[in-house]
């Protein structure tokens, strides 16, 4: 292997390798190495500079790559007698760049995002939220209605006496207002006669409701329920050989039933129907339901008609209270008496309880 070519720097003599651009001791520039003379590429001969073709066989002659000039040579500053020369390394030289810039960390776009996340989440909370709460109360106001008229309906005021039972009857309550309050007594119908009562009106002195309970006035008392309130209604119920048949009927909304049978004074039999019903619309849709026909007596409703079997039938309901008696007997005239002999109503102002005298 042929040593390398070296070379002497021209301002400190100081030897080189020819590769070299710049002096290792001084740091000036070398001068250019000279390029080997050219060679054919097809005979290897050597070739003079400027042919395009080679003498020797012809080969075209490749164009040799333009050098760069070297660039030019520090001048050489002479040193004072009796100091060295400085030591100086050499520098490599690299063209300046600008230093990369960091990029964001990924944490910090995290952190900065969190806010704004937490944001979007608690305004959906809300949000939500407020249209959960908004149905719910919704739905409890539409429920909260709905038991209310349902126990308006059903008459289940045991726990708030005195106040309207049949809301859901308007129409009903608006004629009853406009009519005086009667008691069931005989009419062009036959209405049951009612106990002979005084014409002045008793001056409070305390009142019993129809459960024992003592109130200030009779609109504080709950509406009677059960049989034990029927047997209230109907005081002479409990003597008339009845039998409690609740849900043995195909009547809608009837609560409670006694059915009882009783005989004329010749011993015409007659059968007596006690009931209690959710509302008085409900015992008016039943009867008319029946084929019967509806009269307004006042402070009742009365129907007349005939039952299945034949027998003529006649049946009655306070306007603004839900209980009623119906009767069957075996001809009209035995009807008309029953009508006004068995039935032992109370007055329809004294359905929920009675003012001390």
């Amino acid at each position: 292997m042929n040593a390398e070519a070296r070379t002497h720097c021209p301002n400190c003599g100081h030897e080189e390798f020819s590769a070299n651009r710049f002096c290792t001791e001084c740091g000036g520039a070398l001068p250019a190495v000279p390029a080997p003379a050219a060679r054919c590429s097809g005979c290897a001969q050597p070739l003079a500079s400027g042919l395009r073709f080679c003498t020797n066989c012809g080969t075209p002659v490749e164009a040799p790559p333009t050098a760069m000039p070297p660039p030019p040579a520090l001048p050489a500053t002479a040193a004072p007698p009796g100091t060295a020369s400085p030591q100086v390394a050499p520098q490599a030289h690299y063209p300046p760049g600008l230093p990369a810039q960091p990029g964001p960390h990924p944490g910090a776009r995290r952190r900065r995002a969190w806010p704004w996340v937490l944001v979007a989440a608690l305004v959906l909370v809300l949000v939500a939220g407020g249209g959960t709460a908004w149905f719910l109360h919704r739905d409890d106001s539409d429920a909260t209605a709905g038991v209310a008229q349902d126990r308006a309906d059903e008459g289940t005021d045991a726990d708030s006496p005195g106040q309207n039972d049949e809301a859901d009857d308007e129409a009903d309550n608006e004629v009853a207002s406009a009519a005086p309050s009667e008691s069931p007594g005989p009419s062009g119908s036959g209405e049951p006669a009612p106990p002979a009562t005084s014409s002045a009106s008793p001056t409070p002195s305390g009142t019993t409701c129809w459960d024992g309970t003592a109130t200030a006035d009779v609109d504080q008392c709950s509406r009677p329920q059960g049989v034990a309130g029927l047997a209230y209604v109907f005081p002479n119920l409990s003597s008339q050989n009845c039998k409690d048949i609740t849900g043995s009927g195909d009547a809608v909304g009837r609560k409670v039933l006694m059915q009882c049978f009783v005989s004329l004074p010749d011993g015409t039999p007659v059968k007596i129907n006690y009931s209690q019903w959710t509302y008085v619309a409900a015992a008016r849709e039943h009867y008319t339901g029946k084929g019967m026909t509806e009269a307004d007596g006042g402070s009742l409703y009365t129907f007349d008609g005939v039952a299945r079997d034949g027998q003529p039938n006649h049946a009655w309901v306070y306007r603004k209270e839900p209980f009623s008696a119906s009767l069957y007997a075996p001809d009209q005239a035995a009807l008309d008496e029953a009508v006004a002999t068995l039935i032992n109503a109370r007055p329809a102002d004294q359905v929920r309880g009675q003012q001390a005298q």
